[in-house]
C-alpha cells in the first residue's frame, strides 16, 4: 500500500450542515463522558505518594472517603455518556465503511458496559483495602479487577477497525489520523508516567478517560476542520 498518497487523500465531504452538528453534538458528549468519569476515578485513584504495592493496592489506604463517594456517582453518571462518543465516532465512519463503523459502535457499547461494572466497584474497593481482608482483595482481583485487561482487549479491538476503516476507505478523517487510535493513545498516557512521571502520576490514575479525552477532541477538531474548508470553498 502507498502510505504517501492516501495520507494527504481528503476525507470525504459532508454537504448537509445539519448532520454536521449533529455528529458534533454527539462527540462534545463524549467528551463531557471523560470529563466525569475522569474527575471521578481521578478523586478515587490518585495518590500523591505514588502507586505502592499495585498488586494489592496499598495506595487507596489513603483514599479520602468523601472524594471516593462523589467520584463514585461521577463515573456513574458519566458512563453512559461514553455511548454517546462512539455513536459519534460511527457517524464520522460510516460514509466510509458502515460495516466497522457498526462494529466499532457495538465493541464501543460493550467496551463501556464492562466499564460500567469495573467503575461500580472502585468505591467497595478502597473499603476493602483499608480493612486489610485478603481474603475479599483476592476475591475482587479475580472477579472485577480481570475486567481491566478485557476492557483493553476491547479498546485494541477498537483501534483495529479504526485503523482499517481509516487506511482502507474514504472516510470523514484524514488517514493519518488512523495513528491516534485509542490504544497507542493509552500507550503514549502510560509511557508519559515512565519518561515523565510528574506529569504521568496525573493521567495515569485516569488513563481510560484521558485517552479518550484525546481520541474524541481529534475527532471532533478533524470533522470541524473539514466543515470550515468546505465553507470557504
Amino acid at each position: 500500500m502507498n502510505w504517501k498518497e492516501p495520507c494527504f487523500t481528503k476525507p470525504t465531504q459532508m454537504t448537509d450542515p445539519l448532520q454536521t452538528r449533529k455528529i458534533l453534538a454527539f462527540g462534545f458528549l463524549g467528551i463531557a463522558a471523560t470529563l466525569t468519569v475522569g474527575v471521578g476515578e481521578f478523586l478515587i485513584h490518585y495518590s500523591p505518594s505514588g502507586y505502592a504495592a499495585v498488586d494489592n493496592f496499598q495506595w487507596l489506604k489513603t483514599a479520602n472517603s468523601q472524594h471516593v463517594i462523589v467520584g463514585h456517582y461521577l463515573m456513574l453518571i458519566g458512563l453512559p455518556l461514553y455511548i454517546a462518543g462512539y455513536y459519534h465516532i460511527y457517524l464520522g465512519i460510516r460514509v466510509g465503511n458502515e460495516t466497522l463503523a457498526k462494529l466499532i459502535l457495538a465493541i464501543g457499547i460493550f467496551a463501556f458496559m464492562t466499564g460500567g461494572v469495573w467503575a461500580g466497584s472502585r468505591a467497595m474497593l478502597t473499603e476493602i483495602v483499608k480493612s486489610e481482608n485478603q481474603l475479599l482483595l483476592n476475591y475482587y482481583k479475580q472477579h472485577y479487577e480481570v475486567l481491566v485487561n478485557v476492557l483493553r482487549i476491547i479498546i485494541f479491538l477498537i483501534s483495529v477497525c479504526w485503523v482499517t476503516a481509516l487506511v482502507g476507505t474514504k472516510t470523514m478523517y484524514p488517514k493519518w489520523m488512523a495513528f491516534f487510535n485509542p490504544i497507542m493513545i493509552l500507550g503514549l498516557v502510560f509511557l508519559t508516567y515512565l519518561l515523565i512521571p510528574g506529569i504521568g502520576k496525573f493521567l495515569v490514575p485516569t488513563a481510560m478517560n484521558v485517552t479518550h479525552f484525546i481520541f474524541f477532541s481529534f475527532s471532533i477538531l478533524m470533522i470541524y476542520n473539514q466543515r470550515t474548508h468546505e465553507n470557504r470553498s
